[in-house]
């Protein structure tokens, strides 16, 4: 198993898997000071990236895409190979952003593991906590994310045919 893990916050995940002999990466958008304490083969293995979750790439198994800024395809074809595993986790963007990204990315699988309501274009709202894990069954989210996923592939297409044009 290779894995990419998002959102990787204080390392100790990445640390635990890397120590076990998983291949893979933990990024995130600034370092920690607990990656310090860490082994140099975790520390080797924590980076500071950041993700556009935007930029969808051609096709559903390629890493290939025109509108892709060659740090972006450079990310995603060092830290997320096909047939990896997407990991999130703690209360961040990127988290309703992870069963894309496995989908878009040829990904085997992912795990998020969220604490707080995030949605796709907002910041946490405390006061929609309630409500938010009341209301969403695995079916809704489901759906949702399938919509999702089909709305950024045209809105992808549609950005490809007018650059075509």
């Amino acid at each position: 198993m290779v894995f990419f893990f998002c959102t990787c916050g204080n390392g100790l995940l990445t640390h635990i898997l890397v120590s076990e002999g998983y291949e893979g990466y933990g990024i995130d958008l600034r370092a920690r000071s607990s990656w310090e304490g860490y082994s140099e083969e975790t520390q080797d293995r924590l980076k500071v990236v950041a993700i556009d979750p935007t930029i969808v790439p051609s096709s559903s198994t390629s890493h290939s895409n025109d509108s892709m800024s060659p740090d972006q395809l450079n990310v995603l074809q060092t830290y997320l190979p096909k047939d990896s595993w997407i990991i999130s986790n703690h209360a961040d963007e990127l988290t309703p952003w992870t069963p894309l990204l496995a989908v878009l990315y040829g990904c085997t699988g992912y795990i998020s593991i969220p604490c707080c309501p995030w949605s796709f274009d907002a910041k946490f709202d405390r006061a929609q906590v309630g409500e938010f894990l009341s209301s969403a069954s695995s079916k809704d989210v489901e759906e949702d994310v399938e919509e999702s996923a089909s709305k950024m592939e045209d809105e992808q297409r549609e950005k490809e045919e007018e650059r075509r044009s």
